[in-house]
């Protein structure tokens, strides 16, 4: 069972988020080093015409960056203030190649097939059930496709982050480099890349193998 501390993504506001990550000295430091880290995971496997699934879309930071280099992006997030701004931003700065839209994970995502690649920014962090949520994610890959994701370090900086996310009465958990590689491995994928620290989360690359494998049925997962 997948379960989420705030599905619907209360209490985030859209232009205050955006915001804290490009005015704020800390915002800005931080957003640096998880970018740096997360292209570097993309960059060996996201080409142009992938047909790419993003999860956690927020304010289309990354979303943008993967149509900057050719992909096919569907973009979703379960936040509904999250979804109208992301829409007029692609509206405004990219109004092709880019669906945008209100997405659940894992049983109300919206979409139809199977991706090329699959990028989680921030989403994994409330995940509960880690090998449940990796098995839903490996099932969205084609075969030989990539996910790259972050989630919170199990050390000072990632208790100090999830203390700030109870306050808002969000809980963030911790995951050790063993526990991450368990759960994926778990789901039958293969752990190409990571962990690469990017401040108070770290950041993965995994791969699906280059066989069909059987579809996982998402009803039974609950968020």
């Amino acid at each position: 069972m997948v379960r989420w501390f705030a599905p619907s993504g209360s209490g985030w506001s859209p232009r205050l988020f955006e915001l804290y990550f490009t005015r704020f000295r800390s915002g800005v430091g931080f957003r640096q080093q998880e970018q740096r880290a997360v292209l570097d995971a993309l960059e060996p496997r996201l080409a142009p015409g992938q047909r790419v699934l993003e999860l956690g879309s927020g304010t289309g930071h990354y979303t943008l960056a993967l149509h900057e280099r050719g992909a096919r992006v569907h973009a979703r997030d379960a936040s509904p203030a999250m979804v109208d701004y992301l829409v007029r931003r692609v509206a405004r700065e990219a109004p092709a190649g880019i669906d945008a839209g209100f997405g659940r994970f894992p049983d109300d995502l919206r979409v139809r097939g199977t991706f090329d690649g699959v990028l989680t920014v921030g989403m994994v962090n409330y995940v509960q059930d880690l090998p449940a949520a990796f098995t839903a994610l490996a099932a969205l890959l084609v075969p030989g496709g990539w996910l790259v994701f972050n989630v919170p370090r199990a050390d000072r900086s990632g208790r100090r982050y999830a203390r700030l996310e109870l306050l808002t009465r969000r809980r963030a958990h911790l995951r050790a480099p063993g526990e991450v590689e368990h759960a994926v491995t778990a789901a039958g994928l293969r752990l190409a890349h990571g962990p690469v620290d990017a401040g108070i989360t770290s950041v993965y690359r995994c791969e699906a193998p280059l066989r069909h494998r059987p579809s996982t049925d998402r009803r039974n997962l609950r968020v």
